[in-house]
């Protein structure tokens, strides 16, 4: 009986090693792989790591140092097809990723933000934040009442003083607003650091589109730091047509764009 327990473990687990790591891999009862994991000699996860299906289709990819992952993360259907890919910073999605259905068609995109040096504008805590969401219908188009996202004309190359940006914010509102008697946008605030003055300068429309502007002092790297309030205002009403207090909700979005300043 002891021979046979040695027997079935070797099968379902091999090992090999190089000068700096050692390379794990286990299997199905079928033979098949099912992860190969990659430690230091000090038993910390570094390297590459794979999971597979029962069908040898791959399930998941990702890298990791000193323990922790941190580089390309793909995740994968059974067939084969990628389900997401994004890349990760300490084991947690950072910037934007994307999803797709079995067919290999982009369902959605979210972006994951790090806030924690949003420079002076006043956000959720110092972490990363899910920031933005895109969806997309059966024929490959955004569906921009479902989705939250904005578009900006922020350049990669600034010039030094003062820059104006237009921004456009998703109508999301529209789909929250459908459980309502009376609802819509009451404005769209904008939040920017203005590095000339040292303060946060506040914009505010009335609409999806708001136009807003900053002033750099400094050439070379810089940041555009900015916080984005749409708000909404919405009333129901009783059987007896009775109005309800109307609400107002606001959601938090954030801009921070590294940015190239150079002279004027």
């Amino acid at each position: 009986m002891k021979y046979f327990i040695i027997l079935i473990f070797t099968f379902l687990f091999s090992s090999c090693k190089d000068d700096n790591h050692i390379y794990l891999k286990f299997y199905y009862p079928n033979g098949k792989l099912k992860k190969f994991l990659s430690y230091t000699k000090d038993s910390v996860r570094d390297g590459i790591s794979k999971e597979f299906y029962k069908n040898g289709h791959i399930k998941y990819q990702t890298w990791s140092h000193n323990g922790i992952n941190t580089d390309s993360f793909f995740v994968y259907h059974k067939n084969g097809k990628i389900k997401e890919k994004g890349y990760v910073i300490n084991s947690r999605k950072i910037g934007w990723w994307k999803y797709y259905d079995t067919l290999g068609h982009l369902i959605k995109k979210e972006e994951f933000l790090y806030i924690k040096d949003l420079k002076h504008i006043p956000k959720i805590n110092d972490s990363i934040y899910h920031n933005q969401e895109i969806i997309y219908n059966k024929n490959g188009k955004i569906d921009s009442v479902k989705s939250r996202f904005y578009t900006v004309n922020i350049k990669d190359t600034l010039q030094a003083g003062y820059n104006k940006f237009k921004l456009h914010f998703s109508p999301f509102y529209k789909e929250y607003c459908k459980s309502h008697d009376t609802c819509g946008l009451v404005r769209l605030d904008v939040l920017v650091y203005n590095e000339c003055k040292n303060k946060i300068d506040t914009f505010r429309s009335r609409n999806n589109t708001i136009e807003f502007y900053t002033c750099f002092k400094k050439t070379g790297k810089n940041k555009i730091y900015a916080k984005i309030n749409p708000m909404i205002f919405y009333w129901d009403f009783t059987k007896n047509t009775n109005l309800v207090d109307g609400v107002r909700i606001y959601w938090d979005y954030f801009i921070n764009k590294e940015v190239f300043i150079k002279e004027k």
